[in-house]
Order: C-alpha cells, then sequence, then structure tokens
C-alpha cells in the first residue's frame, strides 16, 4: 500500500464529532454511546448500559479478549432516537 493510502484511513482512537442536535426531532440533549461486540456468540450492547461480568445472551463471562470495539453512535435524550455521526435528514 502506498504512503498515500496510509494518510487516508481514519486514526483508530478517532471519535466521531458530535452532531449540534437529533436528526429526528432536532432536540440538543444528546449522548454518545460506545457499541461493544461479545465475539464468541456475536451479541452486540451499548458499553453504558452493561457494566456487568456476564454476556446476557450466552451467559459467558465478558474478558477484554472476548469483546470488540464496534463503533460510536448518538442517542437522543428527548426522543430516544439513536443515530451515527453521519446520518443527517433520515438518511440512515
Amino acid at each position: 500500500m502506498s504512503q498515500e493510502g496510509l494518510n487516508e484511513r481514519p486514526r483508530r482512537n478517532a471519535r466521531p464529532t458530535p452532531p449540534d442536535d437529533c436528526p429526528n426531532c432536532e432536540a440538543t440533549a444528546l449522548v454518545t454511546r460506545t457499541i461493544l461486540e461479545h465475539l464468541p456468540c456475536g451479541h452486540t450492547y451499548f458499553r453504558d448500559a452493561h457494566e456487568i461480568d456476564v454476556c446476557t445472551k450466552c451467559n459467558a463471562t465478558l474478558t477484554t479478549d472476548a469483546v470488540a470495539y464496534r463503533g460510536t453512535v448518538f442517542a437522543c435524550l428527548s426522543c430516544r432516537h439513536v443515530f451515527d455521526a453521519t446520518a443527517r435528514d433520515g438518511d440512515e
């Protein structure tokens, strides 16, 4: 791969820029949510919603080598709409 191709990749630790408002209701009360996946069974969940040690799908103990980061989304506290940073005007 050329040096140019390497420069075009997004940084691994880069976080998306939070939008100013919800694309569904235009409220400004938004929170950032991190999506994780339990690799053995494929169950995905929000990190902050599962501060637990056991997968709720397969009941296996969650370990750092069995869980992978899958992305960041935003959630509106007003209408509960969940969207990514690129979702605007209903395009999801």
